[in-house]
C-alpha cells in the first residue's frame, strides 16, 4: 500500500483553492462549471473525455473497465506514487509495465503513466545495475520445479536449466539455486547487508504481488486485458499527437509545392465545377475558360 504523506495532502488542498493548470483542469472546470475551450475540435474532445471521469468532492478520478474508480495525480504525485511502489518499503524495482500496473491497483492515474514508469525504470540506478538474469542454473530439487517459480520465469523470460545435485561445477552461476531472491534483496540493502531479515519479508511480499503473465484464461490475463483498457486513454493522445505532427509535415510538404498566382482583372481562368452541379465521374473537373 502507498503510503500516504502530508505533503501530498497539502498539495490537494492547494489545489482546490489555486488553479489547477495540470492535464486535469479542463476537465475538472468542464464537469464542474460546465466550461469549454473555446476551439470546438479541443472540446470536442474534452467531452469525449469527461465520459471517462468523474467529480467525488474536490477529487478527480477516472472510470475503469473493471469497476473501481482511479484517483487521478498531477505530475508531482505521480512521481511520488511512482517513485514509493518501485523502490519504496514494498517495492521490488519491478520492470515498466509491472510498475504501472501496480500503480493502477493502487488506485492511481495519469495520462503518461506507461511512458513514466518505462522512464522511471530506464533511470533507476539499480535496476541498471543489476538488471534481470538470461539464466538460472539450479539442481533439480523440487522446489526449483513448482508453478510459482516456474510462472515467474516465463515472466521475466528466464531460462531454467537443470544440473545433477551435489554438482556445483556443473553451475555456471556456482549454485544460484537463491539468485532470484538475491538480486531483489542486493537492490534494497546496498550498504547495509545485514539488515537482509528485515528486508525478506518486504522483498517476498513484493514477488508475490508482482503480475504473472500467463498464454491462457487466467485471472491474470483478465487483468491485463483490463490494465489496457484503462490505459487506452494515454495510446489515443499519443496517436492524436502523430496524426497533428504528420498532418503538419503533409502540410509543409503541399504548401512548397504551391505556385501562387494572382490573376488580373480580364485574364481567362478555369472554374471548379461545384459539387452542387451533379457532373459525372468522366466529366471535365473544370469549365471554362472564363473572363475573371
Amino acid at each position: 500500500m502507498v503510503k500516504e504523506r502530508s505533503a501530498i495532502e497539502e498539495l490537494a488542498r492547494v489545489q482546490v483553492v489555486q488553479e489547477d493548470r495540470s492535464w486535469k483542469a479542463e476537465l475538472i472546470r468542464y464537469l464542474r462549471e460546465s466550461i469549454l475551450p473555446e476551439d470546438p475540435i479541443a472540446a470536442k474532445r474534452i467531452k469525449f473525455k469527461a465520459t471517462r471521469f468523474t467529480m467525488i468532492g474536490d477529487e478527480l478520478y477516472k472510470r475503469t473497465i473493471n469497476g473501481p474508480l482511479l484517483k487521478c495525480l498531477d505530475e508531482k504525485g505521480a512521481a511520488y506514487v511512482l517513485r514509493e511502489i518501485h523502490e519504496g518499503s514494498c517495492g521490488n524495482y519491478s520492470g515498466a509495465r509491472s510498475l504501472a500496473q501496480k500503480v493502477t491497483r493502487q488506485g492511481y492515474f495519469w495520462p503518461t503513466l506507461v511512458k513514466d514508469a518505462t522512464d522511471f525504470a530506464k533511470k533507476c540506478e539499480s535496476c541498471q545495475r543489476f538488471g534481470i538474469p538470461r539464466v538460472i542454473i539450479s539442481d533439480n530439487g523440487t522446489q526449483f520445479q513448482e508453478k510459482a517459480i516456474v510462472a515467474w520465469c516465463k515472466e521475466l523470460k528466464i531460462q531454467q536449466n537443470f544440473t545433477s545435485v551435489g554438482n556445483p561445477q556443473a553451475n555456471g552461476q556456482t549454485e544460484v539455486t537463491n539468485r532470484t531472491i538475491l538480486q531483489h534483496l542486493k537492490t534494497r540493502l546496498e550498504g547495509a547487508k545485514s539488515s537482509w531479515v528485515e528486508e525478506l519479508p518486504g522483498v517476498l511480499w513484493a514477488y508475490r504481488t508482482t503480475p504473472r503473465s500467463s498464454t491462457g484464461e487466467t485471472p491474470f490475463c483478465l487483468e491485463e486485458r483490463a490494465f489496457d483498457l484503462t490505459m487506452i486513454e494515454e495510446k489515443r493522445d499519443l496517436a492524436y499527437a502523430r496524426i497533428l505532427h504528420h498532418k503538419g509535415l503533409m502540410m509543409r510538404s503541399y504548401n512548397q509545392k504551391v505556385k501562387p498566382r494572382h490573376f488580373q482583372v480580364g485574364d481567362l481562368v478555369l472554374k471548379k465545377v461545384e459539387v452542387s452541379k451533379h457532373v459525372g465521374k468522366l466529366d471535365p473537373g473544370w469549365e471554362g475558360p472564363l473572363r475573371s
